[in-house]
């Protein structure tokens, strides 16, 4: 399995918080929300923090009963290994154990589908992706408000933004409404390793290694 190696250095002058977005996906269905998928608090000037990650995918399920906005923190839930090579479908039961399988071909090729039975939607389950970050439980990467009896086409990518700010692990964002960062993009590279510099000036410059 394919790891890759993202690298953060501060060197604006400031002690900087920072968060890293999965941002490349293309959702079929519905336009989902970008979730904090790692996050560097706090990090000195001139100090570094760094994250080595898979390619491993997880689809995901959760509720947010207060609704899916940006700054909603989605964290709780369930999660089952999922592979877009396979065209998996990963199939929701409201009213058991959540995921009780995955079938492989039943999605389009290159994507992952997730497909949900019957529920209130006042229940406020929501779908999306995961992948594990820092802890061994997968974060969320992107979600969208769950419909009873629907299913969602989701896309993976190898686009990873970071930015600024103080986020937690698996709080929404509209990245549409966001400026700053950077794009770290590891399509069609050979190199594994990723290194984002934040300047004095706010600007950011990324190399590969």
């Amino acid at each position: 399995m394919a790891t890759h190696t993202i690298q953060i250095w501060n060197q604006s002058g400031n002690t900087t918080s920072y968060a890293a977005f999965i941002v490349s996906h293309d959702e079929i269905s519905q336009n989902p929300l970008s979730n904090a998928w790692l996050v560097f608090p706090h990090v000195l000037s001139g100090g570094f923090d760094s994250i080595v990650y898979d390619d491993s995918l997880y689809a995901y399920w959760g509720t947010t009963p207060n609704g899916l906005v940006p700054g909603t923190v989605v964290q709780s839930g369930g999660v089952v290994p999922v592979d877009p090579a396979n065209a998996d479908m990963a199939m929701f039961d409201a009213g058991g154990p959540g995921f009780t399988q995955v079938v492989p071909g039943r999605s389009q090729p290159g994507t992952v589908g997730i497909t949900s039975n019957a529920f209130m939607p006042q229940e406020g389950y929501v779908f999306g992706l995961a992948k594990v970050g820092k802890t061994p439980i997968p974060t969320p990467i992107f979600t969208l408000p769950g419909q009873p009896n629907m299913t969602y086409i989701f896309t993976p990518g190898n686009k990873v933004q970071i930015m600024d700010g103080v986020f937690a692990p698996g709080e929404a964002a509209d990245l549409s409404e966001t400026a700053g960062g950077v794009v770290i993009d590891f399509s069609g590279r050979p190199q594994t390793t990723a290194t984002a510099i934040q300047a004095a000036n706010g600007t950011w410059t990324v190399t590969y290694s």
